[in-house]
């Protein structure tokens, strides 16, 4: 286990992308986060992606491509949406690492 803040950032769709990964690395950090973006915003409305909330990581989801996907008002509570200041100032500055 790391006491480390680790930002897992993902960008596949559900149908290309397994979350077996990144519960593993939740599971090593207490402080986990994952940013969604691209194609990865639609596990932001989707059961599929509550096993992330469900496992303590903090999600954000890039406003820009929860829009540009229709998803506005269908993600599900417990998602901070981002703007593009706001998801590098997590890489940058709030994060010790960024997978």
């Amino acid at each position: 286990m790391t006491d480390k803040k680790v930002l897992m950032m993902l960008n596949q769709s559900p149908a290309d992308c397994s979350l077996e990964r990144q519960l593993k690395i939740a599971a090593t950090s207490p402080k986990a986060g994952a940013i969604l973006m691209q194609d990865a915003v639609y596990f932001a409305a989707t059961e599929e992606g509550r096993k992330l909330l469900d496992s303590g990581v903090t999600v954000y989801a890039l406003r820009q491509s929860v829009e540009a996907r229709g998803l506005t008002g269908r993600t599900m509570d417990g998602i901070e949406m981002v703007d593009y200041d706001r998801m590098v100032a997590l890489i940058m500055e709030e994060y010790d690492i960024v997978l």
